[in-house]
């Protein structure tokens, strides 16, 4: 900092502004779904600064479960500090094995210092026969291995592809194509009500349009991935290798990609067929095939359900990803991870042939987030205005806590491009301008550009195009 004072003189000093940070990574002890349990839980102080007088509160995000016993008073926490401390979680009747269950730690003191700790534990001893989630909006996953719940799908292949007696539509791609085709009803996903679905030949599909068609999986959620993702089978895929040109280049067949509204039942079908998985693209026929679908069924006035089955399948490793199965919302802030880098949750069967999963707010209980208990954003509503630009735009957002935090633009590339703030943010309302240039100031090309936020209450990403 150059301070100026009067008369006139000046003085150089640095202030470091930072204080303590909380992170809780571990528990012991098993939640009992039929009784009260005392859990420990294991954290850490990451900051800089020590915190004195240190309490902290455990609030649940669902009604599935109360809190009593609070830990209350922790006293002198340093920095690197590893500590413990211990509440008793009692879940409600119905909660099944398996259920997660997200927690919220308010460390705190006497002066009115507040930090967030977000942590989720599974309820019980789970096991592949129990549905997956519940996400913090509501989905739970349920596969044909879940047979006690009367939600699990059963595995019921419908051919669509005409080649095989079908009246799907065909889509015809060799590599790394979308395709954008109108839903003929309106189906509503994560509290959004959509008319149109792009459909991706790696294995995804979104309902909101994208020209990429993001063949690098990732997990869920995933900020620079697709947006409100369905994800059945989400890696590299490719026709299958039949040669090579008289220029050495490979040549591959095309992927049959197949869509159809099944009118009589209330449902859109979407299929892929003749898809090989590019980690083992080089043994042509020996290839890895997968046939999978993704099926969409609405229901009126609330989130549709969304069934994968999978007819053949396999899951080589690709650069250790394997494939990404799940679905995540349209902020890129909630989801189901069912399998990425060949881990499953406890509750999910692994991928095979003749496995079914239905996603639905269908839960097994009816207990549902508890957003009243504790704001469940510290940092919201990041935005750019306007949107399309050229060349400014400003990008806004709400801080519930005065906290550190970095705003960075990053191109498609994943390049950093500049960093438009490195420091302190106000609780409330912050904004800052971008005026299209780099960190040199040049000015940038007209494209898709990332803005990234950091903070020590999480990271949010955001797209936004400059036109010039």
């Amino acid at each position: 900092e150059h301070v100026t004072s009067n008369p006139a003189s000046s003085h150089r000093f640095s202030m470091i502004v930072d204080g303590a940070k909380f992170y809780v990574h571990n528990h012991e002890g098993t939640l009992d779904v039929s009784a009260g349990s005392e859990i420990t839980f294991h954290a850490i102080n990451t900051g800089n600064v020590a915190l004195q007088n240190a309490s902290v509160t455990v609030l649940s995000r669902t009604e599935a479960v109360t809190i009593s016993d609070q830990p209350g008073e922790l006293g002198t926490i340093e920095p690197g500090t590893e500590f413990s401390f211990s509440a008793s979680i009692n879940p409600q009747p119905g909660v099944w094995d398996g259920r997660m269950i997200p927690l919220t730690f308010v460390f705190h003191d006497e002066m009115g210092y507040e930090w967030l700790s977000f942590y989720t534990m599974v309820a019980g001893n789970p096991s592949t026969d129990d549905p997956t989630g519940p996400c913090e909006y509501g989905y739970c996953a349920y596969d044909n291995s879940d047979v006690d719940y009367a939600l699990a799908p059963e595995y019921s292949w419908e051919e669509i592809d005409p080649l095989l007696g079908g009246s799907g539509n065909l889509w015809l791609v060799m590599d790394d194509g979308v395709k954008q085709v109108d839903l003929p009803f309106t189906f509503r996903y994560y509290g959004v009500d959509y008319d149109s679905l792009t459909i991706s030949s790696n294995g995804w599909a979104s309902f909101i349009h994208t020209n990429e068609s993001y063949f690098n999986n990732h997990f869920i959620t995933a900020a620079l991935g697709p947006k409100a993702l369905l994800a059945p089978y989400w890696d590299d895929l490719k026709g299958m290798k039949t040669g090579i040109d008289e220029f050495g280049q490979d040549v591959f067949a095309d992927m049959r990609i197949l869509y159809w509204h099944d009118s009589a039942n209330n449902r859109f079908i979407v299929q892929w067929n003749e898809a090989y998985n590019q980690s083992t693209i080089q043994a042509g026929p020996d290839a890895s095939l997968e046939k999978f679908q993704l099926i969409l069924y609405p229901k009126s006035g609330s989130d549709g359900d969304i069934v994968f089955q999978y007819h053949t399948v396999d899951n080589p490793a690709m650069n250790g990803n394997y494939c990404t199965v799940g679905i995540e919302n349209h902020l890129s802030n909630d989801g189901i991870s069912y399998s990425y880098g060949n881990i499953y949750p406890a509750t999910a069967a692994i991928l095979e042939a003749g496995r079914a999963i239905r996603f639905t707010t269908d839960a097994p209980d009816n207990y549902v987030s508890n957003e009243d208990e504790v704001s469940m954003a510290p940092l919201s509503d990041l935005r750019n205005y306007p949107n399309p630009f050229n060349p400014n735009t400003t990008i806004a957002f709400s801080s519930k806590y005065a906290c550190l935090g970095k705003l960075q633009i990053y191109n498609t590339k994943g390049q950093l491009v500049k960093t438009l703030h490195n420091g302190a943010l106000t609780a409330g309302a912050n904004s800052f301008n971008w005026d299209g240039t780099d960190a040199s100031g040049v000015s940038v090309s007209s494209g898709i550009y990332f803005y990234r936020l950091q903070s020590e209450h999480g990271t949010q990403t955001r797209k936004m195009l400059l036109m010039k």
